[in-house]
């Protein structure tokens, strides 16, 4: 899996974890997923992105995937990504709350009080 290179001064046990099971399983959209999410929330957004939108290649157009990639995106500060996969995420799962807070927190960000 090409997310073998975040195991290198990643600092945290869980991303250790989660990259070791991401090497023997790396075709696992889930286990690609929860790397990604863990390198976010762990402020590694490149790194995430890379992760998340490999889980995209494994399986295109999962919603969880989708929208944890606009929130990487975002936490990056690219809200046009960011916005572009909110979006996606509910045309795909069009019942998630997740991409609609992403994309009223853009909009509010974005000083657009009509769009939020």
């Amino acid at each position: 899996m090409e997310a073998a290179f975040v195991m290198t001064g990643a600092g945290s046990a869980s991303v250790y974890a989660i990259a070791w099971s991401a090497v023997q399983t790396p075709d696992d959209v889930l286990t690609a997923n929860n790397l990604g999410v863990a390198l976010k929330d762990m402020g590694e957004y490149s790194k995430a992105i890379r992760v998340l939108q490999y889980a995209d290649r494994l399986k295109p157009d999962i919603g969880l995937i989708l929208c944890n990639l606009g929130w990487a995106y975002r936490e990056a500060g690219d809200n046009t990504n960011a916005t572009l996969m909110f979006e996606k995420a509910l045309r795909t799962a069009p019942k998630m709350s997740s991409p609609y807070l992403g994309l009223g927190l853009i909009a509010q960000c974005e000083n657009n009080p009509l769009k939020a």
